[in-house]
C-alpha cells in the first residue's frame, strides 16, 4: 500500500498520544499519498491531521467530508452563523479539543 509497514503508523500514533482507529488517525491517508519513509514528515502529517479531524468531528461532520470541509470552508460556515471568534481561532481551539480528549478519554 504505502511506504510504511503495517503497524508503524499505529505505533507513531500511540507514541504521540493520538487515537489509532482508522476513523481517528489518518495514517492510512498518508500512506496512500506519500511514497517515501520520512518519519518527520509522517509525524507532522499525523499531528496536523489529528487537529483537523478533532475539529471537524466536533462540528458533527462525517470524516468522509473532510476533503470538502477544509479550514477555509469551515471558517466560512462558522462566520455565516455568527461564530467569528471561533472561525478565527480554529487551530488553537482544535489543539484544545485534542488536549481535552487526551485527558478525558
Amino acid at each position: 500500500m504505502g511506504g510504511y509497514a503495517t503497524g508503524e503508523v499505529f505505533f507513531v500514533s500511540q507514541a504521540l498520544g493520538l487515537r489509532h482507529s482508522h476513523l481517528d488517525a489518518g495514517g492510512y491517508s498518508y500512506d496512500q499519498k506519500q511514497k517515501g519513509k520520512d518519519a518527520a514528515q509522517a509525524v507532522e502529517f499525523l499531528v496536523q491531521d489529528e487537529k483537523a479531524r478533532v475539529f471537524l468531528t466536533s462540528m458533527v461532520s462525517c470524516l468522509f467530508a473532510r476533503e470538502v470541509y477544509k479550514e477555509a470552508a469551515l471558517a466560512d460556515c462558522l462566520n455565516a452563523v455568527g461564530y467569528r471568534n471561533l472561525a478565527e481561532n480554529m487551530d488553537s481551539v482544535a489543539g484544545g479539543f485534542r488536549t481535552c480528549a487526551g485527558k478525558c478519554g
